[in-house]
């Protein structure tokens, strides 16, 4: 069976956009800070009676708008999710399809600056009829959207190019709400060059002399949108039982960053080392030490990552995430320990997002 479509372009002309397609604000939703725009095919309704409510800690996940098409047997929703913590779309993305038992054929992932883009093509089976659709999740600060249409596996190949025009016009009339799912702590040293980085609140952050600093995470607050909430089946849908959420104990991330002189190590060869040798010391267990290159983030000229399982105190299921750059004449080492995708998921992808949030708001300078 051929790949289902996910076009990434528009060949419609501008003439045919204006013919066939509407812009539309939705602002059903009480708090304002969670209407968007929308592009639509003219032959579309809304819903009556979704989109009405908005999220909140205590219901994180709501339908902010289900339109239907009268020319074709297709849904289009836009799903709102509140975040209590910083993390990439796109791995919540993944979780909230596998719990809601969908066939992911591809998924693609796109880094923005906010985090990184989920964007999947999936099928399923409904009353022995085969369905597909797109779902593509983005967050703006602590708000996650999640578009998606859902039809028919013949209709949506037939209206996947309109599905994702309506993506390229969508977007939250208020923009303003900055990048992070949750505040920022300004950390910044004098040396070896006045530094500074963004380090989300949910880590208590020591600083270690002038150049670097050591982070650790906390636990989710009760009061907060739980990190679980990937765990929620899809609006309207029958509620589904969730799985037995990770122990306690494995909620850890534990970071360090320094910044060092080029004359200190001069090669990258000898930073890498120098990097993975203070993890050892602070009993860190692992053997693989090969760093990937990367595209670079932030102002690093130059970038290496390495991703590596490791033990703690013995115990397995432990994943060690390193990132060496240079930039200015200087070595950027980073690096945050926590548990693997298996054991704690959630934990997981804060460590992952939180080392990519504090590469990229490197700044240099007063």
């Amino acid at each position: 069976m051929a790949l289902l479509p996910k076009p990434t372009k528009i060949s419609y002309t501008v003439e045919q956009l204006r013919e066939r397609f509407i812009r539309v604000a939705v602002d059903m939703a009480p708090d304002p800070t969670w209407h968007y725009r929308i592009g639509l095919p003219i032959a579309t309704k809304m819903r009556p009676h979704v989109g009405r409510v908005a999220p909140t800690p205590q219901a994180p996940i709501q339908s902010l708008g289900l339109f239907y098409r009268e020319d074709a047997e297709l849904d289009l929703e836009v799903i709102g999710v509140l975040l209590g913590r910083e993390i990439d779309p796109a791995h919540w993305l993944e979780m909230y399809l596998d719990f809601n038992r969908l066939s992911v054929e591809t998924m693609q992932q796109l880094p923005l600056s906010a985090g990184i883009v989920g964007d999947a093509v999936c099928e399923w089976t409904a009353n022995g009829r085969p369905y597909a659709g797109r779902f593509v999740a983005l967050k703006f600060g602590a708000r996650m959207y999640v578009v998606c249409c859902r039809a028919s596996r013949e209709t949506y190949a037939r209206c996947a190019e309109d599905f994702f025009v309506s993506l390229a016009q969508f977007g939250p009339i208020d923009d303003t709400r900055g990048l992070c799912a949750e505040p920022v702590a300004n950390v910044s040293g004098p040396a070896p060059v006045p530094w500074r980085v963004y380090v989300p609140q949910s880590w208590s952050v020591t600083p270690e002399e002038s150049s670097g600093f050591q982070a650790s995470l906390s636990a989710p607050s009760p009061s907060g949108a739980p990190v679980d909430s990937c765990w929620t089946a899809f609006p309207g849908a029958p509620a589904l039982p969730a799985p037995e959420g990770p122990p306690a104990e494995t909620y850890m991330g534990k970071m360090a960053m320094t910044l060092a002189p080029l004359a200190v190590m001069p090669t990258s060869e000898a930073a890498r080392a120098a990097a993975l040798e203070t993890f050892r010391d602070a009993g860190l267990e692992f053997e693989l030490e090969e760093f990937g290159d990367e595209d670079p983030q932030g102002p690093l000229e130059e970038s290496a990552l390495l991703v590596a399982p490791a033990r703690l105190g013995g115990n397995p299921g432990v994943e060690l995430r390193c990132r060496v750059g240079r930039t200015h004449g200087v070595w950027f080492v980073a690096g945050v320990v926590g548990p693997a995708r298996s054991t704690n998921p959630f934990a997981w992808m804060q460590n992952k997002r939180t080392l990519d949030v504090v590469t990229g708001s490197l700044h240099f300078g007063d």
